[in-house]
């Protein structure tokens, strides 16, 4: 039997999981409203939204997949050496898979005909791509922002004892 504190411990755990990613999860409910609304577009799409369906695809069966290893990370507060190997999987499939699916979504949004047939029909996946894009590109900038910012501070600063930088790879918990 779980301890209060274990119980707690657990629940941080699964709000650091799921909370982390409210973003992903918003995107996910709208890929999911869009397939269920539009299903004749998306299971036999026409030259204009190919590329807008197979993004839309790509991301809504990923994110299942990585909802399902989210919930399997959890076996991670049972076993702590597990963790770490999480940690690392979590982090490849994020650079791997959700930026893989921004360039191609650059890629789709770029590579859209310029008919006005295409560019009148669709609207919702378009937008769909295209707040995807965004997000990602606002993403980038906070953390290129972030960079530069830390790096005036240590330039500008110098270093203030041993352990500065340390810091960012402690987990508090």
């Amino acid at each position: 039997m779980l301890s209060p504190a274990d119980t707690s411990y657990v629940r941080i755990k699964i709000i650091k999981r799921f909370g982390e990613s409210w973003l992903y999860m918003a995107l996910f409910i709208c890929a999911y409203i869009i397939r269920n609304e539009y299903p004749d577009y998306v299971d036999y799409p026409d030259d204009c939204n190919v590329g807008l369906v197979r993004f839309l695809n790509a991301y809504f069966y990923g994110y299942c997949f990585y909802v399902s290893f989210l919930f399997v990370t959890l076996v991670g507060c049972v076993i702590p050496k597990l963790e770490t190997t999480f940690r690392i999987i979590n982090a490849i499939f994020f650079a791997v898979y959700f930026f893989g699916l921004f360039l191609y979504a650059n890629y789709v949004i770029h590579a859209l005909s310029e008919s006005t047939t295409c560019k009148t029909q669709n609207l919702e996946m378009k937008l769909f791509t295209i707040i995807y894009i965004i997000s990602w590109y606002a993403y980038l900038a906070t953390r290129v922002v972030m960079f530069v910012l830390y790096m005036a501070k240590k330039t500008f600063t110098g270093r203030q004892h041993e352990l500065e930088g340390v810091s960012l790879f402690v987990d508090a918990e």
